[in-house]
């Protein structure tokens, strides 16, 4: 189901690279870490969005991720995959990560299935303090950028049309 046709054969990281102009994107192969939990490391120069271009900054931001993938973790859950995302040479990428969430829903219906995402930024003041102007825009940003990425590879996969799926969710309470 949700694997194959998201998943299997790289086919989240063929989006990346070909809807969402990453450049230098590797993969490391699914691996076996616990009963149904498979983890994978996933690198890659990752577009900054926007027109707006701040001097320093590159276009393209250094970007490693582990994911985890759990096949059916939780009642109505046909399965869950866990991201984390690191960044580097961008100010402040040591004291921020952001952490997505897929749930994929059962469905009563063989060809369809609900896809809940949410994220968050997390900013560890401790590494360094990050000003909350700051925080709001990182948020603000990722949250444009992960719809467009999203929407891009749920499109590519063939799904219905864009404007019928919920908006990305962002979770205030984890």
């Amino acid at each position: 189901g949700v694997f194959d046709k998201y998943w299997r054969d790289d086919f989240y990281a063929r989006v990346l690279e070909e809807k969402c102009h990453n450049e230098g994107l590797e993969t490391s192969a699914w691996t076996l870490v616990a009963h149904d939990a498979h983890q994978r490391s996933v690198t890659t120069l990752h577009p900054l969005a926007g027109s707006v271009r701040i001097p320093g900054v590159p276009l393209h931001v250094p970007t490693a991720k582990e994911q985890t993938m759990v096949h059916h973790p939780a009642a109505g859950v046909a399965l869950a995959i866990f991201e984390s995302s690191r960044f580097e040479k961008i100010r402040y990428a040591k004291a921020l990560s952001v952490e997505t969430t897929w749930l994929f829903c059962d469905s009563d219906q063989l060809d369809q299935c609900m896809a809940r995402v949410y994220y968050r930024c997390v900013f560890d003041d401790a590494v360094l303090r990050v000003p909350g102007w700051l925080k709001a825009f990182c948020d603000q940003r990722t949250r444009e950028e992960l719809r467009a990425t999203y929407g891009r590879w749920v499109h590519a996969a063939g799904a219905d049309d864009e404007d019928e799926r919920p908006p990305l969710e962002k979770e205030t309470c984890w």
